[in-house]
């Protein structure tokens, strides 16, 4: 929800995301269809001392097919693997299929927080949510 609309991807916002591939304090991925590799979402996972902030994104012709689900348990499990010890992702408040997201996987609200939409004067209410590894 963060993302900007078309129009408003100016030049600092299009630098960002082509620097993204090498950007060593994170990691950019993009979901894709087991049988085809057609690109369906995409997830960022930043490592922090033991937590990771991740974000993830569900082409909207793909809402509701499970696909959230398989993004954020693979998240969990790299996460696990890599010896993590926390998760944490902030979402809207409004966007309600990804709260019940997180609250599937056991995440729980960590501290409220608002963001603006970039290139837009639209803020949203939100909250980190946090997930215990431990």
């Amino acid at each position: 929800m963060s993302d900007p609309i078309r129009e408003n991807m100016d030049e600092v916002y299009l630098k960002c995301v082509d620097e993204m591939e090498d950007d060593p304090e994170g990691y950019y991925l993009v979901a894709e269809w087991k049988e085809d590799r057609t690109p369906v979402g995409t997830c960022c996972i930043f490592p922090e001392s033991g937590n990771y902030d991740i974000g993830y994104c569900i082409a909207k012709d793909h809402w509701k097919e499970g696909l959230g689900t398989e993004v954020v348990d693979a998240i969990i499990r790299w996460v696990k693997a890599e010896g993590g010890k926390s998760i944490t992702g902030e979402v809207a408040d409004i966007n309600l299929a990804s709260v019940a997201l997180l609250h599937k996987f056991g995440f729980s609200e960590d501290r409220k927080t608002r963001y603006k939409k970039w290139g837009e004067e639209t803020y949203f209410d939100a909250h980190y949510y946090k997930l215990n590894l431990e």
